[in-house]
């Protein structure tokens, strides 16, 4: 299976810094340029299936790509949404304290196992197909951390995907290829700063 890995586009709450889990996000300007340039870039992908969180950040980000793959498989997903926040939602991401998680946060251990349930239903359905996973920050440094055999609080300024990035992955015979990882080549603005 070759799975290309998406982050959604940049949202207004990242803008303004905020955590916001399991809301739906509204995709700001610069968010909604960057997904046409996403889709323009895996246009010429073969895509079998996709994938996306049932979130709205997500499904939009998806859209422009579903129209250049209409022979796509489809599927929105509760199973593929973010970290679940709890009460940290509506605060600024600085303020919050992400090791010491409150009890109504999903824990590291929790949003890996939901990325292990994905991952072997994926191995499972298309092991011989192109999937691409439409879903957020957190849950793909989770579901990279899974893939890698890190543990799962692992946390890597690299893995940590800017908004639109592309991760791609080969897996076969119970191995793990990184082809790319945070990649935003195909971005015409600097993803400096970007959250």
């Amino acid at each position: 299976m070759r799975l290309l890995l998406v982050r959604h586009g940049e949202t207004i709450e990242n803008q303004q810094g905020l955590v916001y889990g399991h809301l739906p996000g509204v995709l700001s300007a610069r968010g909604n340029r960057q997904i046409l340039q996403l889709a323009e870039t895996l246009r010429a992908e073969q895509i079998d299936s996709i994938y996306s969180s049932d979130l709205a950040r997500c499904i939009d980000t998806a859209a422009p790509i579903i129209n250049f793959h209409p022979k796509a498989k489809v599927r929105y997903w509760d199973l593929l949404r973010e970290q679940d926040q709890g009460s940290y939602v509506g605060q600024l991401v600085k303020d919050v304290d992400w090791i010491n998680l409150p009890s109504d946060v999903e824990s590291p251990e929790q949003v890996c196992q939901r990325a292990r349930e994905f991952i072997s239903f994926a191995i499972d359905h298309h092991s011989e197909e192109t999937v691409l996973l439409v879903v957020h920050r957190r849950f793909n440094n989770y579901l990279i951390n899974v893939l890698l055999n890190r543990p799962s609080a692992y946390l890597d300024s690299q893995q940590m995907m800017y908004n639109a990035a592309l991760s791609t992955f080969l897996i076969s015979n119970n191995q793990v290829e990184l082809e790319a990882l945070n990649d935003v080549f195909h971005l015409a603005e600097n993803t400096e700063g970007v959250s």
